[in-house]
């Protein structure tokens, strides 16, 4: 199985270490250790800090985003892999996408999807 330094995830995900050693101390990744300690990252680990990222990225404050996914790991059986769900922003609040079905992490709530188009000047839900 092929494994990642932290220098790869740096240059991957152009995500810094400090930013990755608060999101390993939160608990979304729990890397190996090498023969010389150094961490080791694997493409599960590679998958949940791409979606951390994109968390950043989309400027959910990284408090929510700890909290979130502290909350999130909470409710899951521990079998279920963060790696396996689809973990995105709508607006600031952190989403994960259960099939057909988006719920926000904070509270539970599910969030409804709506199709907007506009067709000859006609608004269209």
């Amino acid at each position: 199985m092929q494994t990642y330094s932290a220098n790869d995830i740096e240059r991957i995900l152009r995500l810094s270490r400090s930013t990755l050693r608060g999101l390993i101390k939160n608990g979304f990744v729990k890397p190996a250790r090498g023969p010389r300690r150094e961490l080791r990252f694997s493409f599960q680990d590679l998958i949940v800090l791409r979606a951390a990222r994109a968390l950043i990225e989309a400027k959910v404050p990284r408090r929510r985003i700890s909290r979130s996914m502290t909350d999130l790991r909470r409710h899951l059986p521990e079998a279920v892999p963060l790696s396996g769900l689809s973990i995105g922003a709508i607006g600031d609040q952190v989403v994960v996408r259960d099939g057909k079905n988006h719920f926000q992490v904070d509270s539970g709530q599910y969030v409804l999807s709506f199709d907007v188009s506009m067709k000859n000047g006609v608004l269209r839900v």
